[in-house]
């Protein structure tokens, strides 16, 4: 590919596609595929809307191959006879003129810790698509083009309102590219009206040259059940009590009722019933 220079190229590209401009390329008559050279800026606190091109690029897009992250590690550099766990970047070594820290845009730090970052780009390129159908019947897609299902074991547990239950084992079938299999799991009844999860990790079942066994590849959570949040019915003919506090806060309260509304905005920001918030 040669970005810039599409009609030379065998592969047309672009850097830092919106998500709605993606889809303007994508909808190109040819057959040529479609690479995002560079997206997906990792500086500072990015990353966040990642799977939206994802969700696109696998379920909807004619011609999208995929993309490059810029880039893989914050390039900052330990400076000789200070402290090794502190990195500089631009102009800290009287330099001039420079981009100052645009040299610090990595997925992982300059001692490649692990950061948010780094989670996100994990569980958005993960290679195996969990679904659950029913009476404890998951399905199991593998979408690695060279490694079968059974590297892996499956390590499955229930949340029952937020309390995690003890983790359960069993090996993934074998599966090739693009196979999906059907695994049974054991089933939990929770009580009515509570939050019920599944939660779900494969782990490779053995030693390899770039991990450990027990080392997590894909999770999911699945959301099987969840808690009636509906209120009561309140009635209440007590009087309503209501104040401003800092020119902005509407406060307005009897014995069975408490609400507070945002006079800038006009939001509601707190609602408390019979002494519980809400």
């Amino acid at each position: 590919h040669y970005e810039m220079q599409n009609e030379l190229a065998d592969i047309d590209s672009k850097m830092y596609l919106s998500i709605e401009q993606m889809k303007e390329h994508d909808r190109v008559e040819t057959d040529k595929p479609f690479f995002i050279c560079e997206y997906a800026h990792a500086m500072g606190n990015a990353i966040g809307n990642l799977d939206v091109y994802w969700d696109f690029i696998e379920n909807h897009s004619q011609r999208m191959i995929g993309g490059c992250i810029w880039d893989w590690v914050d390039q900052g550099l330990v400076r000789y006879g200070e402290d090794k766990s502190h990195y500089y970047f631009g102009g800290s070594f009287g330099d001039y003129p420079n981009d100052m820290n645009f040299c610090c845009n990595g997925i992982v730090t300059s001692d490649r810790r692990i950061t948010p970052k780094l989670l996100e780009v994990k569980k958005v390129y993960q290679y195996i698509e969990f679904h659950h159908a029913g009476n404890g019947l998951l399905s199991v897609k593998n979408k690695y083009d060279f490694l079968n299902l059974d590297a892996f074991d499956l390590y499955y547990q229930y949340s029952v309102d937020g309390k995690a239950g003890p983790w359960k084992r069993m090996p993934l079938p074998s599966a090739g590219t693009d196979q999906t299999m059907q695994v049974q799991l054991e089933e939990i009844m929770p009580e009515a009206g509570k939050d019920l999860h599944l939660n779900l990790e494969a782990r490779l079942r053995q030693d390899c040259i770039w991990a450990e066994a027990g080392h997590v590849v894909a999770d999911e959570q699945i959301k099987l059940q969840e808690k009636d949040l509906r209120l009561p019915e309140v009635r209440t003919s007590a009087l309503l009590q209501a104040f401003q506090e800092e020119n902005r806060y509407l406060h307005v309260r009897n014995g069975q009722v408490e609400a507070v509304f945002d006079a800038k905005s006009g939001q509601m920001t707190f609602l408390r019933y019979q002494g519980h918030p809400i």
